[in-house]
């Protein structure tokens, strides 16, 4: 007969199970959206431009362009090697949407990072619609929609991405 104490470690393994396959896994697609206070000629501008890109990726990624073809290494984690992917832009339609894929690839587990951009209600300026489609971990997709929007939209509407990376204080070593 198992007692109490069995029975708890018991669904404790289960929960961390379940956990670790959930973040083991391709995400699928995750969405996240933010209000941004700017036009959507503006917020484009950001997430057309590949040094903004840049500084908005931060420490989860890298992106290269040359000619039309975006390179994006993204970290993956609990590995050491980054997912790598090509893809050209496709910028259009109503509400606008920009859109990286592959085009060759059209296969179910091809990756996408999809913005629309939408007027928001009250005129409140942009809605934008970060919803990305990696060979990612769920849990960490997630997490990278939401950054991602959250940068973008701090460096469309402050000009600069937040950080808590240490910043000198400019102060004088005498004493």
């Amino acid at each position: 007969m198992s007692g109490p104490g069995e029975k708890i470690a018991n669904a404790v393994r289960g929960v961390a199970q379940r956990v670790g396959e959930a973040t083991g896994k391709r995400s699928g697609a995750v969405q996240q959206t933010l209000t941004v206070g700017r036009p959507a000629d503006e917020v484009a501008a950001v997430w057309r431009d590949p040094s903004a890109m840049a500084q908005v990726l931060g420490e989860l990624g890298t992106v290269d362009v040359v000619g039309d073809r975006w390179t994006w290494r993204i970290a993956r984690p609990g590995s050491d090697e980054p997912t790598e992917w090509r893809t050209t832009l496709s910028d259009g339609g109503s509400p606008r949407t920009l859109r990286w894929a592959d085009p060759e690839d059209g296969s179910e587990s091809a990756s996408e990072v999809v913005v629309v951009l939408r007027e928001a209600p009250q005129d409140l300026g942009t809605e934008q619609v970060v919803r990305l489609d990696l060979p990612v971990p769920g849990l960490a997709a997630g997490a990278m929609a939401l950054a991602l929007g959250y940068r973008a939209r701090a460096l469309v509407m402050t000009g600069e991405v937040p950080t808590i990376t240490p910043q000198p204080a400019a102060r004088s070593a005498e004493r």
